[in-house]
C-alpha cells in the first residue's frame, strides 16, 4: 500500500482558501501556489507564493516548504507565520512542541467538508497555544491534497481557514510578481513569531 501524502509538493499546484478572522471585517481570499520543487517524495522542498486579497488590496510573499521522512515544515502560513505542520509518519497520540504550541495528532481517519468538497482519511492535529490568555487550534490535512481546514482561537483571535478549491495554476499565476507582504508575516495578530523572523 503506497504511503499517503498529506502535504503534496507539485509545481503548479494552486490551493485557494477562505480566511475569516475577527481581526478584519470581511473575509480574505488566500491563494497558495507552488512555484518550484526540488527533490522528490519524502525529501522534497518547495518555494510557494501566498497571495492574500482583503478588501481589494493584494499582498503576497514567497516562502519555503521542507519535507523529510520525519516531518513537514513551512516557513510562512495563513494564520501563523510558519510552523512544523506534521510529524511523520502520522499516528494518533504523536506529540511535539512547536514554538508556542503543543501539538498532538488526534486521528488519521477524520472526515472533513469544506467548499472544495468532502475529504476522508484526514489527519487531525489539535494544539494548545501558550500565548497570554491561552488558546487552542484544530487543523486537518487530507491525503493527496494537504491543508484543508483550521479553527484557531486565542484570547484575542478567532479565525478559520477553509479550502475553497484545488487546481493547476495558470501561466499568469506562475509568473505573477510577489508583492510584499502577507497578512501572516506579522505579530500584530497575536500569533507566534514567524520562522523567518526567528532566523
Amino acid at each position: 500500500m503506497p504511503t499517503k501524502d498529506y502535504y503534496p509538493l507539485k509545481k503548479g499546484l494552486r490551493l485557494e482558501y477562505d480566511y475569516q478572522s475577527n481581526e478584519f471585517s470581511a473575509p480574505a481570499r488566500v491563494v497558495v501556489t507552488v512555484l518550484r520543487v526540488t527533490g522528490k517524495g519524502a525529501s522534497a522542498s518547495a518555494v510557494a507564493r501566498m497571495t492574500t486579497v482583503l478588501k481589494g488590496q493584494e499582498t503576497s510573499t514567497e516562502y519555503k516548504i521542507a519535507k523529510t521522512t520525519k516531518n513537514i515544515n513551512t516557513f510562512d502560513g495563513i494564520i501563523v507565520g510558519g510552523r512544523l505542520e506534521l510529524q511523520l509518519p502520522p499516528k494518533p497520540g504523536l506529540k511535539w512542541r512547536d514554538q508556542c504550541e503543543l501539538c498532538e495528532i488526534k486521528s488519521v481517519s477524520e472526515k472533513v467538508k469544506t467548499p472544495a468538497g468532502a475529504f476522508s482519511g484526514c489527519v487531525r492535529v489539535d494544539s494548545k497555544i501558550d500565548l497570554e490568555g491561552g488558546g487552542q487550534a484544530r487543523r486537518y490535512y487530507a491525503p493527496g491534497v494537504g491543508y484543508v481546514l483550521e479553527d484557531y482561537c486565542t484570547e484575542d483571535i478567532q479565525a478559520q481557514v477553509r479550502l475553497v478549491s484545488v487546481s493547476e495554476a495558470s501561466q499568469k499565476d506562475m509568473s505573477a510578481k510577489t508583492v510584499r507582504r502577507s497578512l501572516a508575516s506579522r505579530n500584530k495578530l497575536g500569533a507566534c513569531p514567524s520562522r523567518e523572523k526567528q532566523k
